[in-house]
């Protein structure tokens, strides 16, 4: 009799053990899913902070030409994916926006969409213009407007810009300032 006491209870506490698992089951799932939002959040949270890092890029130290800010935004072993002009490093980086605003002291770059972020990666649409008013890449002062549009690719680690690979036209440039022009009038001289 007492082993039949024994065993009842026995499977009494299993069933009472069961249940409680069951009971307990949605929030185990729950803080399963919890984790899971809670790292969303926080790449969504990433996300959105490397869009702003690029929109301080863009306007800060391309548009507004305020060279103060390269330290900030960049990393020291930022490199700029380029073959027409690489750079290594945010001095050198620098430069190469410098030679632009020299060259188009009326240099204005502005965002054209918003950008878009995909973990570390940031792409951005952008528009150059300005006015030809200085040496530019071999070519004299003609003048003219420029109007180009481009993309850049841009990854961030550390609240920082690491790495920019830059798209757009460099002939469209060129034909704009009239240099491709130029070129072939020589050519045809010759």
């Amino acid at each position: 009799m007492q082993h039949a006491v024994s065993e009842r209870f026995s499977r009494a506490i299993a069933l009472g053990l069961g249940v409680l698992l069951l009971a307990l089951l949605p929030y185990a799932n729950a803080a399963g899913e919890d984790r899971e939002l809670a790292a969303l959040r926080a790449q969504a949270n990433t996300e959105s902070a490397n869009k702003e890092l690029v929109r301080r890029w863009l306007s800060e130290l391309w548009d507004q030409a305020r060279f103060e800010v390269a330290d900030e935004l960049l990393a020291e072993k930022f490199t700029r994916h380029s073959e027409g002009y690489p750079a290594q490093g945010p001095d050198a980086y620098v430069a190469i926006i410098k030679s632009c605003h020299d060259a188009f002291p009326d240099t204005r770059i502005t965002m054209v969409a918003e950008p878009i972020a995909e973990g570390d990666r940031v792409f951005v649409r952008w528009r150059w213009t300005g006015t030809h008013e200085h040496p530019f890449r071999g070519v004299a002062p003609t003048s003219r407007k420029i109007d180009v549009l481009g993309e850049d690719v841009i990854r961030i680690q550390d609240g920082r810009i690491t790495d920019v690979w830059p798209l757009f036209d460099p002939l469209r440039l060129m034909f704009q300032l009239g240099a491709l022009q130029q070129v072939a009038g020589d050519k045809l001289k010759q």
